[in-house]
């Protein structure tokens, strides 16, 4: 973190029930040893990808073995939806899609996390103070 105001408001990764359809395939098919081993890696997969909002940017932290940052700065966000489909509401999850000015991201999405609607208006604030500050 370069500005040392910065705060980190929220850090989590995505729910398994993204994967759900793999781990019961998976699970159904368990007496071989190849589709334990693909649930395992999906599972750690999922693990390793990290979603960190701060009060001037989402860093978004994925990869097992090889790691990869990307940072979304706040200020480049110019809409936010929070989609809340039918089966990730019955599990207390939501996916946020972030429409951006990013040229190599212009769409991120934090998908099927647990208390959505609180991250939601959480990024909300933190992108308008961010332009506040920057006067954008």
């Amino acid at each position: 973190m370069s500005d040392p105001n910065e705060q980190v408001l929220w850090r989590g990764c995505s729910s398994q029930w993204l994967h759900w359809k793999t781990h019961a395939v998976c699970i159904l098919l368990s007496p071989l040893i190849v589709p334990l081993i693909w649930m395992g890696v999906v599972w750690w997969k999922n693990r390793a990808r990290v979603y960190e909002l701060t009060s001037e940017r989402l860093r978004i932290s994925t990869g097992i073995l090889n790691k990869r940052t990307d940072d979304l700065e706040l200020y480049r966000v110019r809409d936010s939806v929070l989609l809340e489909p039918f089966i990730e509401r019955m599990r207390g999850l939501g996916t946020i899609v972030l429409q951006t000015s990013d040229r190599t991201h212009p769409t991120v999405s934090i998908e099927a996390v647990s208390d959505s609607k609180r991250i939601f208006d959480d990024l909300r604030r933190a992108v308008e103070a961010v332009r506040q500050k920057k006067g954008a």
